[in-house]
């Protein structure tokens, strides 16, 4: 007990590292950081929170009268188990099977044993966080709709115990599946990214048809019933527990629950040495003569930005995935238009104008959610001296920056715009609207992203996903793309729209784009390139 507190200590404080931005305390604006943070973490909470309450309240409201209430906590038991296997699939995979200081915590003078549960430890204190997100509210509105036993309240109270433990197992056999699988493969980087689609699809997939699922429930409650008592009888002894305060239906979910945990730990337990020292080290490739080639210093910069993009998951993911649905959307309004008006909760006849401006419409949308120049300076990290020793002018690397967003984010949006163009056709004005202003707006978020990170740069990363997902260049970009969306449409809404039409008001954006686009590159040859000379030293 005296070697684990340490360990897990330590483990813990890597893993809140790689999730949450930490900030020097000399940094004087880091009180204000926390505070902009724990606003947003609040907002964010208070919003789930308050949805679950709601769809929870009318789940109880339909289930408990019609005799159904065990199948109302076998249902907040798997949300429980599938939202800690989801949020904490990655990090268990980084945290036992990819982590960086194995070795250094080998070399100290404690078991492996101690290494590999402190590790996991340290995720189950996150999963008891995401178990509580979705248990507190179910089990508010059960108790402000129905009742529940003293039997059934103690069962409750351990069952939300217990279910982190078989998401946690779970958890590391589909962890330990994918390091074997990314460990052999060439380009595993391209299948992390598949893997992260398919969760976020599916996961956006669900959400977009919960309304739907709740209805299904609700009007065929009792062959869903039927169904979890056979396919999944844990939880169907789960929700007897609760409801009933049946003993030996807890005893049988308590058996379920702890079986693939106490299965897998032990597995791993009996591994763990091995795959912490394993030293996988990189792919050998034969080498082949080839013609070298030279080429600029701006093209030098370009591709090794590119590289660098291509090269994280996580940075493709999060930066890229606008640039991605701005194809996705373009085909779906040409394929399937309906789909599209039923993720934003409206239908084509709602709209005061016609498919190729709402096409120029959500390809500006998207062009605003592409972020891959607002972390370009700090993923540079602890290497950021490299190329600012080389004789090459500071404002060229900073444009290579800008560069590389406008090719990874610019290209899709053209081919979408193209599309969208060819299938819906349009006048001048509604082609140059369709096509100069999602660009346009591709080329003012590259720049801003890059202003923004010079001002607010995160070098001192452990994980090349802290910059990438929690950097306070990021939020702001974020921010900025929103005021770029929102400003001119309220200004169109509210002023112009009786003195203009929508497709000229939507050029003329484009060109006020182009207008800022110049501001921040004369900003960027001038003070941008001083603030980058200025960093790390």
């Amino acid at each position: 007990m005296g070697s684990f507190r340490p360990v897990f200590y330590v483990t813990f404080r890597s893993l809140i590292a790689t999730m949450f931005p930490r900030y020097r305390r000399s940094d004087p604006q880091s009180k204000r950081r926390v505070i902009l943070y724990a606003l947003l973490f609040a907002y964010v909470f208070i919003t789930i929170v308050g949805g679950e309450a709601a769809l929870f309240y009318s789940l109880a409201k339909s289930l408990g009268p019609a005799g159904y209430g065990w199948l109302y906590f076998a249902l907040v038991g798997a949300l429980v188990i599938a939202l800690c296997i989801v949020g904490e699939l990655f990090l268990t995979h980084a945290q036992l099977f990819a982590a960086k200081d194995n070795e250094q915590l080998l070399s100290l003078p404690v078991r492996p044993g101690v290494v590999l549960f402190a590790r996991i430890a340290s995720l189950l204190v996150l999963d008891y966080i995401f178990t509580l997100i979705v248990a507190a509210p179910a089990a508010v509105m059960w108790i402000a709709a129905n009742s529940i036993g003293a039997a059934g309240a103690v069962f409750l109270v351990l069952a939300v115990i217990m279910l982190p433990l078989p998401a946690m197992g779970v958890s590391i056999l589909i962890a330990w599946i994918l390091s074997a699988v990314f460990s052999r493969l060439r380009g595993s980087n391209i299948l992390k990214l598949l893997v992260y689609l398919l969760f976020f699809a599916a996961y956006f997939y669900v959400v977009s048809n919960l309304n739907e699922y709740i209805r299904t429930l609700i009007s065929r409650g009792a062959e869903i019933a039927e169904a979890f008592r056979r396919g999944a009888f844990p939880l169907y002894h789960l929700g007897l527990a609760v409801t009933e305060g049946d003993a030996v239906s807890f005893f049988i979910f308590a058996v379920c629950a702890l079986a693939p945990f106490v299965i897998m730990t032990a597995l791993l337990s009996s591994r763990f040495l091995k795959i912490a020292t394993t030293n996988r080290g990189a792919r050998k490739v034969a080498y082949r003569q080839k013609r070298l080639k030279a080429s600029g210093a701006r093209t030098a910069f370009v591709k090794k930005e590119l590289r660098l993009f291509f090269s994280i998951p996580a940075y493709i993911l999060n930066g890229g995935l606008g640039a991605l649905f701005s194809i996705v959307v373009a085909v779906l309004l040409v394929v399937r238009r309906d789909i599209v008006f039923q993720m934003f909760q409206t239908s084509p006849d709602a709209l005061p104008f016609g498919a190729p401006t709402v096409a120029a419409l959500m390809l500006c949308l998207f062009s605003a959610l592409s972020l891959v120049s607002a972390a370009s300076v700090s993923i540079e990290g602890n290497t950021l001296w490299i190329a600012r020793s080389l004789p090459v002018s500071t404002y060229d690397i900073l444009l290579a920056k800008v560069a590389s967003h406008s090719l990874v984010c610019g290209v899709p949006t053209l081919i979408g715009a193209i599309i969208c163009a060819v299938a819906f056709g349009s006048g001048i004005i509604g082609l140059l609207a369709l096509i100069i202003t999602p660009l346009a707006l591709v080329v003012t978020m590259g720049f801003a992203g890059v202003v923004i990170n010079l001002r607010h740069p995160r070098l001192d990363w452990v994980n090349p996903v802290q910059p990438v997902k929690q950097g306070a260049a990021v939020l702001i970009s974020m921010l900025a793309g929103a005021a770029l969306i929102l400003v001119p449409g309220m200004l169109y809404v509210f002023l112009l729209h009786r003195i203009m039409d929508v497709d000229f008001m939507i050029f003329l954006t484009g060109v006020v784009y182009i207008g800022i686009s110049i501001l921040l590159a004369m900003h960027l040859k001038d003070k941008g390139a001083r603030l980058y000379e200025g960093l790390g030293g």
